[in-house]
């Protein structure tokens, strides 16, 4: 009977040190994966953002056919979008012709960004730009992106 209820106990123990050591390698895993989650983040900061935005007191609005507010109108063929791409262009200095628009959208009240690449230099711009009354779009600032 003694030993029998050794055994029992042994057994017992072996069970509960197995548990015990599933629920370590379960809380190890949990643990490596916020960890990873984590470093993943902070690289994702740094690839999306090479520097900080510029911005260039010098730049001017480029003129409109608008009058006096920018229609918003986010469509290619517009007036206010061939102006659009016109202040982006100016901002970073190379010619329409020469850029790829990807997006240029909504960035507030008579406020718009685009982000445009350059087919030579391969660089990527997002470019903000804000609505003089009257005057046009003028460049707001401009940042080299990844």
């Amino acid at each position: 009977k003694t030993e029998d209820k050794e055994i029992a106990k042994i057994e017992e123990k072996k069970s509960e040190d197995k548990e015990a050591a599933q629920l370590e390698g379960k809380q190890k895993a949990e643990k490596s994966v916020k960890t990873n989650g984590n470093e993943n983040k902070e690289e994702e900061k740094t690839i999306s953002q090479e520097k900080d935005p510029q911005t260039n007191p010098s730049w001017k609005p480029i003129g409109t056919e608008q009058g006096a507010k920018p229609e918003m109108k986010f469509k290619e063929g517009t007036v206010d979008w061939s102006e659009m791409k016109k202040a982006i262009s100016y901002a970073v200095d190379v010619p329409e012709s020469q850029l790829i628009f990807d997006f240029i959208g909504n960035n507030g009240n008579n406020k718009a960004y685009g982000n445009v690449r350059d087919k030579q230099s391969n660089k990527k711009y997002k470019v903000n730009i804000d609505w003089v009354e009257n005057q046009g779009w003028k460049p707001a600032s401009v940042q080299v992106v990844k």
